[in-house]
């Protein structure tokens, strides 16, 4: 109930009344009118005596390890079915747990459920992955206008879970104490720091807060990007460059422009699209500004890139590039 009240505040914060010159300040006036509408809206819509949840209690609800309860319940109770959309729910928070993979295994084998095939406890769950595969089944089959069709559908879907995931990383915030009397394992309560024995020095405290939200936010990315446990780089990409041939193929070079642009800002290095923007400029003379990226995901790429950035520099100082499985998630065509 927290995080869905965080959707009703974004555009009710004004400070239009108030300038200062000094942007920190400024900045420092934009939390305090937002937390001042978190304030109103709780008191508004939450019962007066509602605290925050126990920090573990609220971590294994995150990573929905109820789920992993309920699948055994659903089993010992011979509903297969239900018992399978639960495993399967908390495998995807969870998919190096190899007793949730073995469950797996089982409800495949008894439902007769094909590798493919999901079954889901959660609306919405990893629905954008469900639509892309769907896409790129079409693409195989040489169906491009249904292939297109599917995949603005997907980044549609992608957009919205990835949005629902980066919210709750401004949900109830739990700072890791390692000082006197704390192990790395306890966390505390924000509002209850006056209480250690020993303070955090102000800047500290800034730093391990920024971090603990920048590390959520990168996570979602990863998350999203987690195909049956599996991470893949180039997950968001193989959208644009799956688009950007089947808009070729339908002889909608405009789009086809904008979805190879907008490829080439997720891999800028990708030297086959980068072929196939010379062929749409000097072989089918696409005009030079039909070549404009789509800005939502501009946006996404240079928000992720700097807190990445932020991320580093935090650790050691130094900026790293991400990992993960390349190139199996999309075939690379060229013109």
């Amino acid at each position: 109930k927290n995080t869905e009240l965080q959707l009703n505040i974004r555009e009710k914060i004004l400070v239009d009344k108030f300038s200062f010159k000094d942007p920190l300040l400024q900045q420092f006036l934009t939390y305090a009118a937002k937390a001042q509408c978190i304030d109103q809206c709780k008191k508004k819509n939450l019962p007066r005596k509602l605290r925050n949840p126990d920090p573990l209690v609220l971590q294994k609800f995150k990573t929905r390890v109820p789920y992993s309860y309920l699948h055994y319940a659903y089993y010992q109770l011979e509903n297969l079915e239900e018992g399978a959309k639960c495993a399967f729910t908390y495998y995807f928070y969870n998919p190096n747990d190899t007793m949730i993979i073995t469950s797996i295994s089982y409800y495949r084998k008894h439902l007769e459920l094909a590798q493919t095939e999901f079954l889901y406890r959660e609306p919405g769950m990893k629905t954008h992955q469900i639509t892309y595969e769907a896409a790129r089944a079409a693409y195989s089959k040489d169906k491009w206008l249904e292939s297109s069709d599917l995949l603005e559908q997907a980044l549609e879907q992608y957009e919205t879970a990835l949005n629902d995931c980066l919210l709750m990383c401004e949900d109830v915030v739990y700072v890791n104490f390692t000082q006197n009397g704390f192990t790395e394992e306890q966390v505390v309560l924000l509002e209850d720091i006056e209480m250690l024995p020993d303070a955090m020095e102000y800047y500290q405290l800034l730093k391990v807060i920024i971090q603990n939200h920048l590390k959520c936010r990168t996570n979602c990315h990863n998350w999203m990007a987690t195909v049956n446990g599996d991470y893949y780089d180039r997950y968001l990409p193989g959208h644009f460059h799956h688009l950007q041939f089947s808009y070729f193929k339908l002889e909608l070079l405009d789009k086809a422009a904008e979805a190879a642009a907008t490829f080439r800002v997720l891999e800028p290095s990708d030297t086959t699209m980068a072929s196939n923007v010379k062929y749409y400029r000097g072989i089918l003379k696409v005009p030079f500004d039909s070549f404009n990226a789509r800005q939502e995901i501009v946006n996404q790429r240079n928000h992720l890139e700097t807190e990445e950035r932020i991320l580093s520099f935090i650790a050691n100082g130094n900026p790293q590039k991400r990992s993960g499985r390349r190139g199996d998630i999309a075939a690379h065509e060229e013109l």
